[in-house]
């Protein structure tokens, strides 16, 4: 947990001195020290950082927002029919069942 919470906040300010130096000096660097050192070293950094954190954060909310349902998918998540038939055989009448599928009575 620490570990990601640090890789995390790596990443924020990483992330968010390279969109300070996009905005200020519409120049793109990908330098890990510079971006990093750009994110937390000037109040347009910072600004920039916690931008980074809260649409992180909204992203991840949404991630979990969207996890909670109400229970009908499976864990390939295919949805289980409330009737427990899956496919077309809930919508046949008995005699195209008969037909189409093999039962065993």
């Amino acid at each position: 947990m620490i570990f990601t919470a640090a890789g995390f906040a790596v990443l924020a300010c990483y992330t968010g001195g390279f969109l300070k130096r996009i905005f200020t000096e519409s120049a793109v660097s990908l330098n890990p020290v510079r971006n990093l050192w750009d994110g937390i070293s000037s109040g347009a950094g910072l600004k920039c950082t916690l931008l980074v954190i809260l649409l992180f954060g909204a992203a991840a909310g949404l991630i979990l927002l969207r996890g909670e349902g109400n229970g009908d998918y499976d864990e390939r998540d295919f949805e289980i029919a409330r009737q427990g038939t899956y496919g077309t055989a809930g919508f046949m009448t008995g005699e195209e069942r008969e037909k189409v599928l093999q039962t065993d009575r």
